[in-house]
């Protein structure tokens, strides 16, 4: 017998070995692409919780559900404050909540 060729079943199985590498490499690819696009979301909502609490520091925070603060840099973005009484003399819990496309950052500070 003269092999100088490949039988079919060869050709199969190697197609099917190089079809299971590319998938796993898609694979590794997206999950690459998702978790950068979620961090670079993540580091978005960070700098507009540091411009938003720039802003808002100076005045009084006991307002600061009525004054709305414009994030120029930061288009898609929304936020949410909610104070509540802590209990020890005047001071107020502060939570942050950002949002920016699914991502969700949330800080809680007392003043």
């Amino acid at each position: 017998m003269n092999h100088r060729g490949f039988t079919l079943l060869e050709v199969l199985i190697a197609a099917s070995i190089l079809t299971i590498s590319f998938l796993s490499i898609y694979t590794l690819i997206n999950s690459n692409i998702n978790l950068s696009n979620s961090i670079q979301n993540k580091a978005e909502l960070l700098g507009a919780e540091n411009e938003l609490l720039y802003n808002l520091y100076p005045q009084n925070l006991a307002q600061t559900s009525s004054i709305p603060v414009k994030l120029d840099d930061y288009k898609n973005i929304t936020y949410n404050i909610k104070i509540l009484p802590s209990g020890v003399f005047d001071s107020k819990i502060y939570t942050v909540s950002l949002r920016n496309k699914g991502d969700e950052l949330e800080f809680i500070f007392y003043k």
